[in-house]
């Protein structure tokens, strides 16, 4: 018999896990057992989260402000417009690439894919290829129908005027 858990995530629920630092630590021995169908796992878990936070100055609604409220432990803080966040970065120390890994800020240059003449930021959510599929805000398109304000995915391909801060 195979039980399956719905999971559902709202933007709130999104924006109050990145947000909201946290410490948690749990360790010992962790045992599940479903006598229905004969399974049992266990684990050794330890799992320590970063508690430096940077603050998050840019504008709501924008994608700047998304890309950062999301990474609120990585100092992403005062990197100017998006197009210009990968040099910013680069000067900060912060390692940046050409390659999509997921957890990465991606950075689109000015007028490409979809950016507009300012640039534009998100975060790799995922890598298929030479593609990925990013979580972005202020973006027309995506999925659900994005725009300003309202968070959206949509996939996206490495190429030039598209960088990655790690």
């Amino acid at each position: 018999m195979r039980r399956f858990i719905p999971v559902a995530f709202s933007v709130a629920s999104l924006v109050a896990m990145f947000a909201i630092p946290q410490t948690a630590q749990a360790s010992g021995q962790h045992h599940l057992s479903d006598a229905s169908s004969h399974l049992s796992i266990q684990a050794d878990l330890t799992l320590t989260t970063n508690t430096k936070t940077y603050p998050n100055r840019y504008p709501w609604g924008y994608c700047t402000w998304w890309a950062a409220q999301t990474k609120l432990t990585e100092n992403l803080e005062n990197l100017g417009n998006a197009g210009a966040w990968t040099s910013n970065a680069r000067r900060r120390g912060l390692p940046t690439g050409t390659l999509p890994r997921v957890g990465a800020t991606v950075v689109f240059a000015p007028w490409v894919q979809g950016a507009g003449w300012l640039g534009h930021v998100a975060h790799v959510i995922e890598v298929s290829g030479r593609y990925f599929r990013i979580s972005e805000m202020n973006f027309y398109g995506g999925t659900p129908f994005g725009g300003y304000g309202r968070v959206d995915y949509r996939w996206a391909r490495i190429g030039s005027g598209v960088t990655f801060i790690y």
